[in-house]
Formats: structure tokens, sequence, C-alpha cells
């Protein structure tokens, strides 16, 4: 680099220059002309001058003082920093963000006012002129780049202050992830419903997410953290005696945040059912089993839930397998003659046990 300085005056007459304290020394050629070039050492650094020339006559040694125009020395590149948006300042781009700026990507920094960055990233350069304040910003559209799963996409970023000066390329990335981690349940206690030793002793829920994925799993006001496996499973015991309420349904909820800060909860509903039900009706008509009828064949009958399993019917010292309509509910069986033998005004208890579509048992 270097300054120079030119001008006219009487051949063989001499011109020193002196700019930023530095001053040169020429004679005037035969032409006329003359040209002072100010370069290495004497080259003044950057900054605004006016340069002094004083032109002294060969012949008679007078001296005459010129000033030169103002001029600018500018040689250094601006100077500029990212703020936001990179991964050189530990940033990413997810759901949260996107949303705040209206699913812009945005990078902001500092410079030297008046100058121009010029951010690329994804075959796209936006240019910007940095403000009066120091500062920039740069939003690149959807279309420019889009949201999606974590990837990092390289950006690169120079600045041409307003002498043309450029900066070397700054080159980073930007990072992008606006999919929260999927999450699925697969099952509650075996089948989604919580029956009464589930809710007792306990019971397993399990589901899907990303591996590695931890799980926050609440059910009943207890909440639990669980990794997902590298297979995608997770399962969560619980232990027994949630506060569940029999015949409704409770909410379990997961919840995931990854490392991108992205957060997702599902609900799932969980059927709590702890009570199985059962009735006899009345037996031989009046509940009085007499000489005929105890000599005869006995059709016991009654109810049930709807859905129940297995009805058992105790009496007489016996057992007796009933068999059940599990569409409506209702059942029978069929008790053999003789059961009692010769017994008289003696009462008996009959027992009927039953297990439900859950596994529970009323008696």
């Amino acid at each position: 680099p270097s300054v120079v300085v030119t001008g006219t005056g009487h051949p063989g007459d001499t011109v020193a220059v002196t700019i930023g304290g530095t001053t040169t020394n020429t004679t005037i050629g035969a032409g006329g002309t003359w040209t002072v070039t100010l370069t290495g050492p004497n080259l003044p650094p950057d900054g605004t001058y006016v340069p002094t020339v004083v032109v002294t006559n060969s012949v008679t040694g007078g001296t005459t003082t010129l000033t030169g125009s103002t001029y600018v020395i500018d040689m250094t590149p601006p100077v500029f920093a990212v703020q936001d948006g990179t991964t050189s300042v530990g940033d990413i781009h997810n759901i949260a963000t996107y949303a705040a700026s209206g699913g812009l990507t945005v990078i902001t920094g500092t410079g030297e006012a008046g100058a121009t960055m010029r951010v690329t990233a994804n075959g796209h350069t936006i240019p910007v002129v940095v403000a009066a304040n120091g500062t920039w910003q740069v939003s690149f559209t959807q279309a420019q780049l889009p949201g999606g799963d974590f990837r990092q996409v390289p950006v690169s970023i120079t600045s041409t202050d307003v002498n043309g000066n450029v900066s070397a390329a700054f080159n980073t990335s930007i990072a992008i992830d606006t999919v929260a981690n999927a999450i699925g349940v697969t099952t509650v206690a075996g089948d989604g419903t919580v029956n009464f030793f589930e809710g007792r002793d306990g019971f397993t829920a399990t589901g899907t997410s990303v591996p590695g994925a931890q799980l926050t799993i609440t059910l009943g006001g207890v909440s639990q953290q669980v990794t997902v496996g590298a297979n995608g499973q997770w399962s969560a015991n619980f232990a027994g005696g949630l506060p569940l309420q029999n015949g409704a349904n409770a909410t379990m909820s997961i919840t995931s945040t990854d490392a991108a800060g992205n957060v997702n909860t599902v609900t799932h509903p969980v059927r709590v059912d702890t009570v199985a039900s059962v009735a006899a009706n009345t037996v031989a008509g009046n509940d009085v089993v007499n000489a005929a009828e105890n000599g005869a064949q006995i059709v016991v009958t009654g109810t049930a839930e709807v859905g129940t399993q297995l009805v058992n019917v105790t009496w007489g010292g016996q057992n007796f397998a009933a068999s059940v309509n599990a569409a409506n509910g209702t059942w029978s069986v069929n008790v053999p003659a003789n059961l009692f033998g010769s017994m008289n005004a003696t009462n008996t208890v009959m027992t009927v046990q039953s297990v439900d579509a859950y596994g529970n048992i009323g008696t």
C-alpha cells in the first residue's frame, strides 16, 4: 500500500511533503510536475490527514506553503462478532426460537458502523449494513433454511467496510432442530387397565421413544425418570398404593426434552377397575331347599359384571364352576341331587366368587 501526492511547479524547485508527521522531499522535474510516494515506514497509520507541501525556489530560496485536500487512510479490515444464532456462541434453533421469530433463523452480531455484512448459508447470501450503534441482524426464511431434525448447516460471514476493506471470512455453523422426541405408549399394566392386585402390588407401563431420550412419566401424582433403551423401548415400574380411583380414567403424562430444548408431552388414559361384583339369585324359589328339591338337580343362577371370566360356587362343601355369559354377565350352575343328604332346618352358606374381565375377584 502507498499514498501518492502529485503536483506542478517550476522545474528545479524542491518540494517537501508532510503527512502525519512524516516529511518526504522531491524535486520538480523538467516537465514541471512532481510526485511523492509514501510507502513502508513513511506510510502513516490509519487516520484522516491534510498534507502540507512546502515549495522552495531553487534560485531565491523563498518558500511557498500549500495545503492539500483532506483524505483518509484506512487499510484495516473491519472487526465483527456474532452474538446470537450460531454454534460458535452455543446457540441452536429449536421449536421455541422458531416460534419466537415467526419461523425465521436469526443471526445477530456487532461490527463497524456502515460496513456491509454478508452471511452465507445453504446457498443463500444475505447482505446487511451495520447500524450506527454497531449492531446487525440477518434472517433466513423457511424456504432458505428450513427446520427439521437436528443438523448443522455451515455458515460463512464476512464484513466489508465503507472504504472497501474486506475481513477474513468467519466460518461456523447453524444448528437446527425443530422436531421434538416422539413418544408412544405401548401398554399400561398389560391391558391398559389397573386392577385391584396391580393397584396394590404395582404394575409396569411401556412404550417407545428416541433411543437415549430422558422421559418424565407421571401417574397418580407420582413422577419418575426413565431412559429410553438403545432399541427405542422404555418401561416404568409403578409401586402399589397409587391414589387411583376405581371406575375412573386416570391420565398418565410422558414428557421429554431433547438436547435442543424441544419439549414434547403426551398423555395416555389409564382405566382403573379394582372392584368386581357378583350376586346370586334366590335359590329354589325361596332360598329354602326341601327334600324334593334336594332330591333333584338344583339350578343356581346369578349375575356378575359384563365380561366376567369365571364364576365359582362353593356350597355344601363342594365347588362348582358356573357357566358364564360374558356378554351380559349372567351365570348358572347345576348343583347335583342329594347334595345335603338328610338335613332339617339347617342354614347353609353358599359362596360365589367371580373374576371379572380385568382380573378382580368379587365375592
